[in-house]
């Protein structure tokens, strides 16, 4: 196991999870990340081998962070048939022609809720969203 690796806090990875991400795809590809209790794999074709072998490698684990999230019933938490029952449901919404108004969509409440901050000399946003959510 690297430095880097047994290094990993939680406060480094809610501050910007994507920096450590980097680095672990230079460095440390497949790492066991102790204070996730859990491994990390962050390189695409590897990412790959691990969901499409689950006879070979175990991906629900109530250690992962999307399970801590979003708990343990959910898409990126599940494998084999139970993945595919959540993905088939959703597939027409992702699909490449759903993507732009979809986009469209999103962009329009954005601007929506953004607009009235937009007079503000500055603020701290979160508890305006609070009050939206």
């Amino acid at each position: 196991m690297g430095a880097f690796a047994e290094s990993v806090t939680l406060e480094q990875l809610e501050a910007d999870p994507y920096a450590i991400y980097r680095r672990l795809r230079q460095e440390e590809p497949v790492a066991w990340i102790p204070v996730l209790k859990a491994w990390l794999v962050t390189r695409w074709d590897d990412v790959h081998r691990v969901v499409s072998s689950p006879e070979s490698f175990v991906t629900n684990s109530p250690n992962a962070p999307q399970a801590k999230v979003a708990g343990s019933g959910n898409m990126l938490s599940s494998e084999g048939d139970t993945h595919a029952v959540w993905r088939q449901s959703i597939d027409d919404i992702f699909s490449q022609e759903a993507i732009p108004a979809a986009t469209a969509h999103a962009r329009s409440v954005a601007e929506e809720h953004v607009k009235p901050l937009l007079d503000l000399p500055g603020a701290d946003v979160m508890p305006y969203f609070d009050q939206v959510g």
